[in-house]
Protein backbone atom coordinates (compact mmCIF):
# COMPACT_ATOMS: atom_id res chain seq x y z
CA UNK A 1 0.00 0.00 0.00
CA UNK A 2 1.25 3.44 -0.85
CA UNK A 3 0.11 7.04 -0.60
CA UNK A 4 0.89 8.83 -3.84
CA UNK A 5 3.45 6.14 -4.68
CA UNK A 6 5.26 6.40 -1.31
CA UNK A 7 5.12 4.19 1.78
CA UNK A 8 2.58 5.26 4.42
CA UNK A 9 3.53 6.62 7.83
CA UNK A 10 4.79 4.07 10.37
CA UNK A 11 2.00 2.52 12.44
CA UNK A 12 -0.61 2.58 9.66
CA UNK A 13 -3.27 -0.12 9.90
CA UNK A 14 -5.53 -1.62 7.23
CA UNK A 15 -8.87 -3.28 7.96
CA UNK A 16 -11.21 -5.27 5.71
CA UNK A 17 -14.89 -5.25 6.79
CA UNK A 18 -17.40 -7.66 5.24
CA UNK A 19 -21.03 -6.83 4.51
CA UNK A 20 -22.04 -8.75 7.67
CA UNK A 21 -19.58 -6.81 9.85
CA UNK A 22 -16.77 -9.37 10.17
CA UNK A 23 -13.33 -7.74 10.26
CA UNK A 24 -9.68 -8.57 9.67
CA UNK A 25 -6.91 -6.05 10.24
CA UNK A 26 -3.14 -5.75 10.15
CA UNK A 27 -0.41 -3.21 10.65
CA UNK A 28 1.22 -2.04 7.42
CA UNK A 29 4.99 -2.61 7.23
CA UNK A 30 7.45 0.23 6.55
CA UNK A 31 7.62 -0.80 2.87
CA UNK A 32 3.82 -0.63 2.52
CA UNK A 33 3.23 -4.40 2.57
CA UNK A 34 0.60 -6.06 4.75
CA UNK A 35 -0.67 -9.58 5.42
CA UNK A 36 -4.16 -10.34 6.69
CA UNK A 37 -5.43 -13.63 8.11
CA UNK A 38 -9.01 -14.91 8.23
CA UNK A 39 -10.29 -12.25 5.85
CA UNK A 40 -14.03 -12.60 5.22
CA UNK A 41 -14.89 -13.65 1.66
CA UNK A 42 -16.85 -11.42 -0.68
CA UNK A 43 -17.12 -7.66 -1.07
CA UNK A 44 -15.31 -5.85 1.76
CA UNK A 45 -15.01 -2.22 2.65
CA UNK A 46 -11.41 -1.27 3.37
CA UNK A 47 -10.40 1.21 6.06
CA UNK A 48 -6.87 2.61 6.34
CA UNK A 49 -5.81 4.51 9.44
CA UNK A 50 -2.51 6.36 9.56
CA UNK A 51 -0.79 6.78 12.90
CA UNK A 52 -0.67 10.56 12.92
CA UNK A 53 -0.51 12.37 16.26
CA UNK A 54 -3.34 14.74 17.18
CA UNK A 55 -3.00 18.35 16.00
CA UNK A 56 -0.75 20.36 18.28
CA UNK A 57 0.94 17.31 19.79
CA UNK A 58 4.70 17.57 20.07
CA UNK A 59 6.63 14.53 18.89
CA UNK A 60 10.28 13.74 19.29
CA UNK A 61 12.87 11.31 20.50
CA UNK A 62 12.36 11.97 24.21
CA UNK A 63 11.39 9.07 26.49
CA UNK A 64 7.63 8.67 26.65
CA UNK A 65 7.01 10.84 23.59
CA UNK A 66 5.74 9.43 20.27
CA UNK A 67 8.62 8.60 17.96
CA UNK A 68 9.22 10.56 14.80
CA UNK A 69 8.18 8.31 11.97
CA UNK A 70 8.89 8.09 8.29
CA UNK A 71 6.39 7.70 5.53
CA UNK A 72 3.53 9.72 4.13
CA UNK A 73 0.45 10.45 6.27
CA UNK A 74 -2.74 8.68 5.20
CA UNK A 75 -5.54 11.13 4.30
CA UNK A 76 -8.39 10.94 6.83
CA UNK A 77 -10.98 10.15 4.15
CA UNK A 78 -9.66 6.56 4.09
CA UNK A 79 -10.55 6.11 7.77
CA UNK A 80 -14.24 5.85 6.79
CA UNK A 81 -15.70 2.65 5.30
CA UNK A 82 -16.73 2.99 1.67
CA UNK A 83 -13.87 4.98 0.15
CA UNK A 84 -12.09 1.71 -0.75
CA UNK A 85 -13.50 -1.76 -1.49
CA UNK A 86 -12.10 -5.15 -2.47
CA UNK A 87 -13.78 -8.41 -3.46
CA UNK A 88 -12.00 -11.14 -1.47
CA UNK A 89 -11.94 -14.52 -3.24
CA UNK A 90 -11.15 -17.96 -1.81
CA UNK A 91 -7.40 -18.63 -1.79
CA UNK A 92 -4.54 -16.14 -1.95
CA UNK A 93 -5.47 -12.55 -2.79
CA UNK A 94 -3.19 -9.62 -3.56
CA UNK A 95 -4.25 -5.98 -3.58
CA UNK A 96 -1.87 -3.05 -3.87
CA UNK A 97 -3.72 0.10 -2.91
CA UNK A 98 -2.18 3.42 -4.02
CA UNK A 99 -4.09 6.04 -2.06
CA UNK A 100 -4.47 9.53 -3.47
CA UNK A 101 -2.77 12.05 -1.14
Amino acid sequence: MTVGGKAPINGTTIKFISTDGKESSSQVDADGSYVLADVPLGECKVVVQGATPPTGMITGDMPGMPKKSGGVPVPRKYEQPGELTFNVQKGKNTKDFDLAP
